[in-house]
């Protein structure tokens, strides 16, 4: 019996600008690449928006204590890719959206900011990071959570 051959690579072959979040790893696509012209800068300082699920990157050549190092992410040059590891951990969102099987769940459409240019946000989606035992414990969380009954 066939089966077939399903695809795991990072990035899809489309026009879009796009991230990856990946467990150790931020992987952004050619395209994303060739559009905000990341192959001139190597590092990129990382802002994150917990409560609307969003994260942002500014890229910069500048040694900044909170720039990570940006680096070819394959043989051809083509992507980017910052290793995250401790920002991936630091937010449970984040974690989650990294463990996804599908690598197309894990990625997600990056945009120029509209006011300041320099600014590349991507709207991530909310992973039901929280898993909590009964409904009083939920009263504390914030985020997107579901809470499973035992039956």
């Amino acid at each position: 019996m066939f089966k077939p051959y399903l695809r795991t690579d990072s990035f899809t072959r489309d026009s879009s600008p796009k991230i990856s979040i990946r467990n150790e790893h931020i992987g952004f696509n050619a395209v994303f690449v060739k559009i905000a012209n990341l192959q001139k800068f190597n590092k990129v300082k990382i802002e994150i928006d917990e409560e609307e699920f969003k994260i942002g990157f500014r890229f910069d050549n500048k040694v900044h204590r909170h720039a990570l190092a940006l680096f070819p992410d394959n043989p051809s040059n083509n992507t980017k890719a910052t290793t995250a590891i401790k920002l991936i951990n630091k937010y449970p969102f984040i974690k989650k959206i990294s463990e996804f099987k599908d690598p197309l769940e894990r990625q997600f459409e990056v945009k120029r900011d509209t006011q300041d240019k320099s600014f590349w946000i991507a709207q991530l989606c909310p992973a039901f990071e929280h898993t909590k035992s009964s409904e009083s414990d939920l009263r504390h969380l914030r985020g997107i959570y579901r809470y499973k009954r035992k039956n």
